[in-house]
């Protein structure tokens, strides 16, 4: 530690003197030196640029104003928002459902958490840089407050899995019947449906991507400014179940999609096996035409949501 802050002292004194020569130049106005100060620029923009990639060999992490203190307030905020403000038509939960959910909450909890108790109980000193509140040789108290608190969120997530894979099977079903395709292609309900279903999935992808963005802005503050490896396995298995989650919202609202798309396909294959003439050429091209949703906000929305998913994973991997 002290051979880091002797090298970022060395390094903050070169910029003072660096910038000393540069005022001296400008008072003198010395123009017949250009080379001279284009050298001293560019040296202190490299030096610099090296006191900023320093990371200390370790950090003290507290309570207080440290990079965790959005982390857990973000996430419940957004799941528990997802739970019970938007969630999604489903009948209320059985007994056997509630024990479904805590089973997948257990399992969600092992899956999250044994990085960390790798890193607490046996990777406790390789390639350690962080010392903080929760971890438990610092203060088991704070660690036992952590573990609830990473339970309380596997069953917040359990609830919204279990909620979402049960909205998507009347989805599947919606709109099947005995009419004619032509007929349900025409229904203005089911183009109400899914521009219904596309909305609410816009929302609740937004929701979801906040909480979790304050997730992966922790992790990659550990890794990349503090320089703490251990902790680029959790990042990873957080972004999966983001992934995982986002996916199950994702799902009603492409399936509709798709039996949207198949509707209309049926119902043009009906009018080229007719023989009206005109008229069906005319009600094909009306049909060629029907989009429940704008092509424009659909690539919008899903290159945003793209985005925001993979941005955390290129911060990662660049910095």
């Amino acid at each position: 530690m002290k051979a880091y802050e002797a090298g970022l002292g060395a390094l903050q004194g070169a910029v003072a003197e660096i910038d000393a020569a540069l005022a001296r130049s400008a008072r003198r106005g010395v123009a017949d030196e250009p080379a001279r100060l284009e050298a001293l620029l560019r040296l202190r923009e490299a030096l610099s640029l090296q006191q900023q990639r320093s990371t200390p060999p370790l950090s003290v992490v507290a309570f207080y104003l440290n990079p965790q203190i959005l982390f857990w307030p973000g996430l419940y905020s957004s799941l528990i928002c997802l739970v019970w403000v938007l969630r999604p038509s489903v009948p209320r939960p059985s007994r056997r459902d509630f024990a479904t959910i805590v089973a997948l909450g257990a399992g969600i909890y092992v899956f999250y958490d044994w990085p960390l108790w790798l890193r607490n109980f046996w990777l406790s000193n390789q390639a350690r840089t962080i010392y903080a509140f929760s971890n438990y040789d610092v203060d088991r108290a704070s660690f036992i407050a952590q573990e609830l608190t990473i339970i309380g969120f596997s069953l917040l997530l359990a609830t919204l899995w279990w909620q979402w894979s049960h909205a998507a099977s009347p989805t599947i079903r919606r709109g099947i019947g005995t009419r004619p395709a032509l007929a349900r292609a025409c229904d203005v309900r089911l183009s109400a449906d899914v521009g219904r279903a596309f909305v609410r999935w816009q929302v609740n992808s937004v929701v979801l991507a906040a909480g979790f963005l304050f997730a992966t802005n922790f992790y990659w503050t550990i890794v990349k400014v503090y320089g703490d490896p251990r902790y680029l396995l959790s990042a990873l298995l957080i972004h999966f179940l983001w992934g995982v989650t986002w996916m199950l919202i994702s799902l009603p609202v492409l399936t509709l999609w798709n039996h949207w798309h198949a509707i209309r396909g049926a119902a043009m294959a009906e009018l080229l096996a007719s023989d009206r003439g005109a008229d069906d050429e005319w009600r094909a091209s009306v049909l060629a035409e029907m989009r429940p949703l704008g092509t424009a906000n659909l690539s919008l929305s899903a290159v945003s949501a793209f985005g925001s998913f993979l941005l955390p994973l290129v911060r990662l991997a660049v910095g």
